[in-house]
């Protein structure tokens, strides 16, 4: 179940997520990202080039469907260097792929999403089928800061204590975990907690909803050790729920998925999905004085829109 619905959601259209929230955090390419100068990681041996991943990357979907999927990929949105981006990560998986030129759109896209064959752009091919739907594109230097990951899943069955009900394909955040991010915000309770990834040096990646005030909080977190770096996200509260969607139940902060971890000699990225019913948030993050920041790639980001079958640079 998990998986259909992943590959349904990350069909969509690599856009905001529309009235998500009161602030820019909850959007897909927020305003007043910040050049990064993060701490150093706790251990540079085997971390990759932070200047390599900052401004050469893309984010491709795959050719193909779930039951038949391809070997090729095509850029919703990249950086850099082209041709220097030769592996693809998804949940569990890192492959060779080589990029192959640019390419014409075959069919049209959806209303609100784009698919392989209507795009016109980048693409790469793959050395095998590719199983998920959203990759992450990044030089080979990187490959020696890539952290181990494993996605967390739950039986579809499984209820928080909380009372909610665990329908995001994850298991519960350990109780050890969920008392300590309350703690890290005054006591403030925890309505909601699950673990979205492990990686394999311990580390964990969770999610925290909290009760609302005058505000909704919502914090993605690494957790490992005594060492927490967490990004917030904040939704104006309307009939004591917090507005996550206007046209959805209150509290409903729909599906995150972590493609990627990579320690560098800057600190730890960190690069995850937030499905929508609308679109698809993609994040990079590093890490910096215990928060994750968005970066800027030196040349800019490039976009697609799939209204105009065509990219557009944004900075």
């Amino acid at each position: 179940m998990k998986r259909v619905l992943t590959i349904l959601l990350a069909a969509a259209l690599l856009a905001a997520l529309a009235g998500c929230g009161g602030t820019a955090d909850v959007q897909t390419r927020p305003g007043g990202r910040t050049t990064a100068q993060p701490t150093a990681p706790e251990n540079t041996a085997g971390a990759a080039p932070f200047a390599a991943l900052r401004d050469n990357y893309a984010w491709a979907v795959r050719e193909g469907t779930y039951d038949d999927p391809g070997t090729h990929l095509a850029a919703e949105e990249y950086a850099g260097d082209l041709r220097s981006l030769a592996l693809a990560v998804a949940p569990g998986q890192t492959i060779p792929v080589r990029y192959e030129g640019k390419k014409k759109a075959t069919s049209e896209n959806g209303e609100y999403w784009s698919y392989y064959d209507g795009i016109s752009g980048p693409y790469w091919s793959a050395t095998e089928p590719l199983r998920d739907y959203e990759y992450l594109l990044l030089p080979v230097s990187c490959k020696d800061g890539l952290l181990k990951l494993t996605p967390a899943e739950a039986e579809e069955s499984d209820h928080d204590t909380s009372g909610f009900d665990n329908d995001h394909g994850h298991p519960p955040a350990d109780p050890a975990d969920t008392a300590r991010m309350e703690a890290l915000q005054g006591g403030r309770r925890v309505l909601h907690a699950e673990l979205l990834a492990t990686d394999d040096r311990g580390g964990r990646v969770c999610l925290f909803q909290y009760e609302n005030t005058e505000e909704g909080l919502l914090i993605l977190a690494y957790l490992k050790g005594d060492k927490v770096i967490t990004q917030e996200f904040t939704a104006y509260v309307y009939e004591d729920g917090a507005g996550w969607r206007a046209d959805m139940d209150g509290d409903d902060i729909c599906l995150f998925e972590v493609v990627m971890l990579c320690e560098t000699d800057a600190g730890l990225v960190i690069a995850y999905l937030w499905y929508g019913p609308e679109g698809t948030g993609t994040y990079t993050m590093v890490e910096e004085g215990g928060k994750f920041v968005f970066f800027e790639p030196a040349s800019g980001v490039w976009y697609y829109d799939h209204w105009d079958d065509r990219f557009y640079q944004e900075y």
